[in-house]
């Protein structure tokens, strides 16, 4: 028995390490294989509770109405021919307001599931939607030197997207952002160089405060959404980490009197550290931005996916209804606002 134990704890050990070279050595790889199927199972278990006989589970594929791809902003020493890909989803009735819809940290890019939902349910409420792949995910091209941080920045794409969507043939004229997650962190960065967005809404944004740490792990998890072969350098997290920090960003909007129309959002079963930073640049703002939090959501909204798995999407109703209540609600005062 003795030697029964110490040869499957021999084994358990050799998976571990064999599980741990593996993610050092292709974390793309790693993360399509093994980490993003897990990260799908542990959110639809606690995210839909498929095991609780009280919430009813409904299931959605939804398809954007067009695809397109876009010229990215090529940044200084860097790639000169990459493309931004994204979706176009357009409503029946024509001119409409717009929506850029930025996905957050995964290797599905735009084909994340509450982005997918998001995107079909603001179609619904009259909104042209433009969901892109962030550089480096989904079918967007990576730049060729990934240690370089100039190649990762965000800004000029966003704005190459925000051009965009202001001369859409279909657009009244209206345009607003949304960012969830790394999209959220996106935005953060882009609003440092004042877009003309009419309005921008922040769903689970990042918490996190600037810091020049730059773990293995913190590195292996940049490469692995992104699909890379290896950990980038460090610098990438510095200076990355500098440009999206909500709070410093918030106080530097206000000093440089740039007041943005904000819709800060967060659910009510996120980790109390989520809602402390938004209600806090929610006050910094004042007037022109407020803070949310939806009851009984999640960081996704009820919405998630299963391994391997585009489609169907998978969503809590009564929880997704709500988050797009709370958005659809700020929407329409801008696109009222706008149209007056």
């Amino acid at each position: 028995m003795a030697v029964k134990r110490v040869i499957v704890r021999r084994i358990l050990a050799g998976i571990l390490f064999g599980g741990m070279l593996f993610a050092v050595a292709q974390p793309g790889l790693f993360r399509l294989t093994f980490l993003q199927p897990a990260r799908d199972l542990a959110f639809f278990i606690r995210e839909l509770e498929p095991l609780r006989s009280p919430y009813d589970i409904s299931s959605y594929s939804p398809k954007a109405t067009s695809s397109a791809r876009l010229q990215a902003a090529s940044n200084p020493g860097g790639d000169t021919d990459l493309t931004i890909s994204f979706d176009v989803w357009q409503p029946s009735v024509l001119p409409a307001p717009t929506a850029l819809l930025l996905h957050g940290s995964s290797p599905r890019g735009r084909q994340l599931g509450l982005n997918l939902m998001m995107a079909e349910r603001l179609r619904e409420h009259g909104w042209i939607v433009l969901t892109p792949d962030a550089r480096g995910f989904g079918d967007s091209d990576k730049p060729l030197d990934v240690d370089d941080p100039l190649q990762w920045r965000s800004h000029e794409d966003i704005m190459r997207l925000l051009d965009y969507a202001k001369h859409h043939p279909h657009g009244d004229g209206t345009v607003v952002a949304i960012g969830h997650s790394l999209g959220a962190s996106h935005l953060v960065e882009t609003l440092s160089f004042a877009p003309e967005f009419d309005a921008v809404v922040l769903i689970g944004p990042s918490t996190a405060r600037y810091d020049d740490s730059a773990t293995l792990w913190k590195r292996l998890r940049f490469s692995a959404d992104r699909r890379l072969g290896r950990a980038v350098s460090a610098d990438i997290l510095q200076v990355r980490n500098a440009r999206e920090d909500l709070i410093r960003n918030a106080e530097a909007w206000v000093a440089g009197d740039r007041l943005y129309t904000m819709l800060l959002m967060n659910g009510s079963r996120e980790d109390g550290r989520a809602t402390e930073a938004p209600r806090h640049v929610a006050d910094i703002l004042g007037h022109t931005a407020s803070h949310v939090m939806v009851e009984t959501s999640h960081h996704y909204c009820g919405v998630y996916q299963l391994p391997w798995i585009d489609q169907p999407i998978f969503v809590r109703d009564d929880v997704l209804d709500r988050c797009v209540s709370t958005l659809v609600g700020f929407l329409s005062e801008i696109a009222a606002g706008q149209s007056d």
